[in-house]
């Protein structure tokens, strides 16, 4: 159950970019930022019950970096982090509902996308430390995966 949002005023390419990543995973939703703060984000997030946010930053029109903020009952933190170094996808206008999780980083992509791996999927996410590549859908290559200091 996770919220999926942008940076404020982000170019085109940013956000189809995020409406896309919110239907590849199951559970999630996108919200337009607007000019709220993190803090409006949180608390719109905790209304809908949802447990994470992925925000994706941009640099030059693309996407960057996807920073996720981790949400309790009263508490919330920064998690990990992703730097993208490119991204390819397709726009998709139907939402996912069951995937699987594969690769290097299977542990990480299930926490912080807050995904409930399926049986029968849809569709397979194959995570790495270079690449996160969901089916044939989208393929995001990494520069970098950050760990939050805890």
């Amino acid at each position: 159950m996770l919220l999926i949002t942008t940076c404020r005023k982000p170019c085109t390419n940013t956000r189809v970019f995020a409406r896309t990543l919110s239907n590849l995973v199951p559970c999630s939703e996108y919200a337009p930022r607007g000019k709220g703060n993190i803090y409006s984000l949180i608390e719109k997030a905790r209304q809908k019950g949802l447990r994470r946010i992925a925000i994706v930053s941009e640099m030059k029109g693309n996407p960057s970096e996807i920073a996720f903020i981790k949400l309790d009952k009263r508490n919330w933190d920064w998690a990990e982090s992703f730097k993208i170094k490119s991204v390819k996808f397709e726009k998709q206008k139907d939402r996912i509902t069951d995937v699987n999780v594969e690769g290097k980083l299977k542990a990480a992509i299930t926490d912080l996308f807050d995904i409930n791996e399926s049986q029968e999927p849809e569709l397979t996410i194959e995570a790495d430390s270079k690449e996160i590549r969901f089916g044939d859908k989208m393929n995001i290559k990494l520069e970098s995966y950050k760990k939050s200091e805890e």
